[in-house]
């Protein structure tokens, strides 16, 4: 295994939609661009199966108060006003670059309104065929396309961790050979996506940058449902917008449509954190299962659905289920992962992290858009807006800089050995059993749907003495040593979503405290942020939203019961 030096002006780490918009930016302005990802641009992580994303706004003002309003007054509005003003631009540049998006007869957007949506849509393209084009305009623009390598760390000025210089490029290793890749550069920008177990995505990004220094927010949101069906036996998918849009229903065991109960007006629309509360709801109190009704669907829209989206129907065909008639079942999944940006990387409305050099985009960091979570389609608008304009300021930002990076090598032989330190070790504990342990001690819903304080603590408490297990696993190659570096981020990442939510006090969205069941815009319109600080350990704090500047406001402040009660 061998070490490979590369040099360049800005590095972006992550080649997903937010890493591609990042690097297209970036080289337009004129510097040297490095793309870096751990799989293979186009055929991994989310942005190759996420297939919907926000229309371009009709009514700014009507779709920002929709968009506060369904994200509990916990946006950041700044980035709102910045998204809504736009997004329109960069669905242009897209499908100029040769995206498809889906238009009608008239060649004008199919807009549709789905999860969350009332006044706001969103509009759908396939996310394989957007990659491709994506990847295509990056490699004709001269960016430098680097796969199947997965950045470990970033370095720094100082050699530190975490920092008090700036970051001046990162160290990856070659996930089929070992090798090491030493990047240098004058800029990073972390676009390597959200963390979601049971897939490659497992918040590398968010990790480096917490450990270098930078600030991390909204953790506590990050115990995110996910709605599968099931005919009993096997998994057939999740309930995503699509279905949504089709006008799914949710049945209990005495055939009630239950949904009106605890959101009257979007009802099955409702975003999964409120779709999962309702269905554990309705299960403890005994009216459980809880079944899929498709017989409103219409045949063409189905058939829509299916052209557009052929591998989420495969099941159902594989298994003879009609969709309008057969008996679904839909249970929630809770695991511990950030896959709308419900948590992540602290960054301003150019990309900034607060570390010099450092910049985020895309889902390893705090969606500021969603809030809690607002409408579907903002997690891919989020992506857009956030890569072009990270891509931008780190392109400016190193024009400004001079020279080039001097790699401190102590740090880099440290974290070299670091890595490789478990390579080869007898006590080997394959990954996917580690990350399944670690989910089951978060994923029960008295854990992670219905928080409560003692639960919290054990659920901390199971977190520790996992992170002994991982410390002392081996890995008997190459593969499993990504796998097992990988698991590592997974547990630094659940412990911080419950520190973060034994740290809010209130029920606000997917984050609902048994012992606090209302949310509370008195006391809690606020932040909750993190931020390593080394041999002092993990600093929480919390940060007031600017709500006095802002246009769209709760009135009155008050505190609003939940709407479920357990």
């Amino acid at each position: 295994m061998g070490e490979i030096e590369k040099e360049t002006d800005v590095l972006i780490i992550g080649g997903g939609l937010a890493g591609c918009l990042a690097a297209i930016q970036s080289r337009s302005i004129g510097p040297r661009v490095t793309m870096v990802d751990k799989a293979v641009i186009s055929r991994s992580g989310a942005s190759a199966w996420a297939y919907y994303l926000l229309a371009p706004p009709e009514d700014i003002a009507v779709w920002k108060k929709e968009l506060v309003e369904k994200g509990d007054y916990l946006n950041d509005q700044d980035w709102v006003d910045v998204l809504l003003q736009e997004h329109g631009q960069r669905i242009a540049d897209m499908a100029e670059w040769g995206v498809p998006f889906e238009r009608d007869e008239k060649g004008n957007l199919i807009k549709k309104a789905g999860r969350g949506h009332d006044r706001t849509r969103f509009v759908t393209s396939d996310g394989r065929t957007r990659m491709e084009a994506l990847k295509r305009k990056a490699r004709d623009a001269g960016v430098e396309i680097v796969e199947r390598v997965m950045c470990t760390d970033l370095l720094t000025s100082d050699g530190l961790h975490p920092t008090s210089g700036s970051v001046i490029g990162a160290i990856g290793f070659d996930t089929r050979t070992g090798d090491t890749l030493v990047f240098r550069s004058k800029a990073v920008v972390i676009a390597s996506g959200p963390l979601h177990p049971g897939s490659n995505l497992s918040g590398d990004g968010t990790v480096m940058a917490f450990r270098a220094g930078a600030e991390i927010t909204g953790m506590e949101f990050c115990t995110h449902p996910t709605c599968f069906m099931t005919d009993g036996k096997r998994n057939l998918g999740s309930l995503n917008v699509l279905f949504q849009a089709l006008g799914l229903r949710l049945v209990n065991n005495r055939g009630e449509r239950f949904m009106e109960k605890y959101s009257p007006v979007l009802m099955e629309r409702s975003d999964w954190a409120v779709l999962a509360q309702a269905i554990v709801k309705e299960t403890f109190d005994g009216r459980g299962p809880i079944l899929l009704d498709m017989s409103a669907a219409r045949d063409e829209d189905i058939a829509y659905f299916a052209r557009l989206h052929p591998g989420r129907m495969a099941p159902f065909r594989e298994t003879g289920i009609d969709l309008k008639t057969g008996r679904i079942m839909v249970e929630p999944w809770v695991s511990v992962s950030s896959s709308s940006g419900d948590g992540g990387i602290r960054i301003d409305t150019d990309g900034r992290t607060g570390i010099p050099g450092l910049f985020g985009a895309g889902s390893a960091c705090k969606n500021g858009v969603h809030g809690t979570y607002s409408v579907g389609g903002i997690n891919l608008a989020f992506c857009c807006s956030s890569g072009y304009r990270a891509g931008d300021s780190a392109a400016r930002y190193s024009q400004h800089q001079r020279g080039s990076r001097l790699v401190h090598r102590p740090q880099l032989r440290s974290l070299q050995q670091d890595f490789f330190s478990r390579l080869g070790q007898r006590n080997f504990s394959p990954s996917t059993v580690l990350a399944n342990k670690i989910e089951r001690a978060v994923s029960p819903a008295p854990v992670s749907i219905i928080k409560r304080e003692d639960r919290i603590r054990g659920a901390l408490e199971d977190l520790e003495r996992l992170d002994q297990e991982v410390k002392a696993a081996g890995a008997k190659d190459i593969h499993e040593l990504v796998k097992l570096r990988e698991v590592d981020n997974l547990l630094l990442l659940a412990n911080l979503t419950f520190l973060s939510a034994l740290e809010r006090k209130e029920s606000r969205h997917s984050h609902y405290r048994q012992e606090y069941p209302f949310r509370d815009d008195v006391d809690w319109l606020k932040w909750v942020v993190m931020k390593n600080t080394g041999e002092k350990g993990i600093q929480i704090r919390t940060e007031p939203l600017a709500m006095e500047r802002y246009s769209v406001k709760p009135e009155p402040r008050q505190r609003i019961a939940s709407r479920i009660h357990f």
